[in-house]
């Protein structure tokens, strides 16, 4: 029998995607190494993730222990994480960090918080697992040049021996599973957990353009688990960034003998062959890597912003509000809409596109420059 409590969290780590105009091209293809910053970051091992200092052990002890029952228990560690009067833990997207990490910074991704709450079960005496849960693809553009990334979730499961049996009692993580209907939970083995960890640090320290922290964590994922398909991708994606592109191809093909369906790592080998000419090999998965396109917003984006620059406005419409539909909080989504809702003398829609623009940004700047275009688009209306 299967029980799921509610804990907290968002998206857990990134199924990388290094694109220029979604995998038409390849816009980093340079043929010098790229620049990267030196690393100032300390190594983190296996068994760093999921230790608990004497402090964190005082406080399992002092508020769980005393629960006797596996359901109370369960409950006592989501109250000592998430109670503001204990550790107080929230979710922060982007940042996964080792159990004591996590607790002195107050937070982390669901990976994070899924390790506290193992870390904490299993010192209470907790048979606790991580739980890898299938969600529906989000994708978002990262803080690097060419670089998107498809979330994904972890969360965790405890299980109860009875006498006839055992029970399962899973813990999720409320407010990431907003979709309707069943997710496919499957309990997943700690090198899992640890390869996933070491994953979502690699493409981190991408992001900052920490090169020697993002291959180094790379191989450390794929030592975790050699059977990870996402863990090659993101070594491929990486060996890439550094022009090594046998390194970055030989990853790429691994990825896609562990997993044959893997529409990542599809892409990313469809564009390596497409910048070194050899379209035949790349021809292979073309169909399949189209119809993955379709479904990526910031993919639709840029073809509703060639269809701009063709003068297809209707065009442009149709595939922004489908963007839009897939990832409803991107700004530059609706500032791109309401250009091509002006073009097609739409006026009145283009002012409520942008007014939706400017309401979703917090940067004044940003916010500024659309308000300035916004009054104008509204004089122009009214004139």
């Amino acid at each position: 029998m299967n029980t799921v409590k509610t804990l907290a969290s968002l998206p857990f780590f990134w199924l990388i995607l290094f694109v220029a105009v979604f995998h038409s091209s390849i816009g980093v293809a340079q043929n010098t190494v790229a620049e990267t910053t030196p690393s100032t970051s300390p190594r983190i091992q296996d068994q760093d993730i999921l230790a608990l200092n004497d402090s964190l052990m005082r406080m399992a002890d002092y508020y769980v222990k005393p629960s006797r029952s596996t359901e109370r228990r369960i409950d006592a560690v989501i109250a000592l994480m998430f109670d503001q009067n204990k550790l107080g833990l929230v979710y922060k997207r982007d940042q996964t960090s080792t159990v004591q990490e996590t607790v002195a910074a107050g937070g982390g991704n669901c990976l994070s918080l899924a390790a506290v709450f193992v870390a904490v079960a299993r010192h209470v005496g907790l048979e606790a697992s991580f739980v890898s849960v299938s969600v529906p693809p989000n994708w978002r553009e990262a803080d690097v040049e060419d670089l998107y990334v498809v979330s994904q979730h972890m969360s965790a499961e405890v299980t109860e021996k009875r006498r006839f049996g055992e029970k399962k009692h899973g813990v999720e993580f409320l407010w990431v599973m907003s979709e309707p209907g069943k997710k496919d939970r499957k309990a997943v083995g700690d090198n899992r957990a640890f390869a996933d960890f070491y994953n979502n640090i690699a493409v981190e320290s991408l992001q900052q353009n920490r090169l020697d922290d993002a291959l180094y964590y790379a191989e450390k994922a794929v030592a975790a688990d050699s059977r990870y398909a996402y863990a090659w991708l993101t070594r491929g994606v990486i060996y890439r960034k550094l022009d090594q592109l046998q390194e970055a191809e030989q990853s790429y093909v691994t990825s896609l003998e562990l997993d044959k369906d893997n529409p990542s790592a599809m892409s990313n080998l469809v564009a390596l062959y497409r910048m070194q000419g050899r379209d035949r090999e790349a021809d292979r998965y073309s169909e399949k890597v189209e119809r993955y396109r379709m479904k990526n917003p910031y993919y639709l984006h840029s073809l509703a912003e060639k269809a701009i620059t063709e003068k297809s406005y209707k065009e442009a419409i149709r595939l922004l509000k489908r963007a839009i539909k897939k990832t409803e909080y991107e700004d530059k989504f609706y500032f791109t809409l309401a250009k091509a809702y002006h073009l097609y003398g739409k006026h009145r829609k283009a002012i409520d596109s942008l007014d939706k623009a400017r309401a979703l940004v917090t940067d004044p700047a940003v916010k500024a420059r659309y308000s300035k275009k916004l009054d104008l688009l509204q004089e122009s209306n009214n004139g």
